[in-house]
């Protein structure tokens, strides 16, 4: 029998909460809270939006939670 070491995430602990820009250089902030909520281990994860728009999204803020 072989024992699979576990995912590299799974030991590594999660932060209290996240502060995200929405305007990053490579990947922008909307697909950072899409792979965070589309995770099950980081699904519950509080995130702070922070956006230098004069206007942010937040109907879309608040559709990813």
């Amino acid at each position: 029998m072989t024992v699979q070491p576990p995912e590299v995430g799974f030991l590594t602990p999660l932060p209290r909460a996240v502060f995200l820009d929405l305007k990053m250089p490579r990947v922008d902030g909307w697909e950072v809270l899409r792979r965070i909520r589309a995770s099950r281990r980081t699904a519950r994860l509080p995130v702070v939006v922070v956006s230098e728009s004069e206007e942010p999204d937040t109907a879309k803020v608040v559709r990813y939670g």
